[in-house]
């Protein structure tokens, strides 16, 4: 998939993010992970962070027109984008896996358009599908 189009794409520090005005982003982030106001609440999972990103991975194989972009070098948080079906707007989504024990894990997931001041609420049904999906496959 092409990446034409697409703004530059830093790093996210979940702990300092600034939200842009314009209500085309959605944020899940654990309580107090972030300086930005979430729109979800992170789900807790019975997992080790290495499962759950293992189902991550295999979540997104599954996603139509969409790439993963950036990898930390630790592996912790990983960068996507999804294009939009009609226009091919890219949409990224970058998500950081979270260890709360060797039992245990939860994430931040940070969805949010390249172009336009509305999104129409496409951000936000993607993470909480993305999420139903992920807790689908962790059983």
């Amino acid at each position: 998939m092409p990446l034409f189009g697409l703004k530059k794409i830093d790093a996210i520090d979940f702990a300092t993010l600034v939200r842009p005005t314009s209500p085309n982003t959605f944020l899940v982030c654990p309580a107090s992970f972030s300086l930005a106001e979430a729109d979800q609440e992170a789900p807790i999972f019975p997992h080790s962070r290495d499962t759950l990103i293992s189902a991550w991975v295999d979540l997104i194989r599954n996603q139509t027109r969409t790439v993963e972009i950036v990898t930390s070098g630790d592996g912790f948080q990983r960068t996507f984008v999804q294009r939009t079906r009609f226009a091919g707007f890219p949409d990224v989504i970058t998500v950081q896996f979270i260890a709360l024990s060797t039992e245990t894990c939860t994430l931040a997931v940070y969805s949010r358009s390249q172009y336009g001041r509305s999104d129409f609420g496409a951000n936000k049904k993607r993470v909480t599908a993305w999420l139903s999906d992920l807790g689908d496959l962790l059983g």
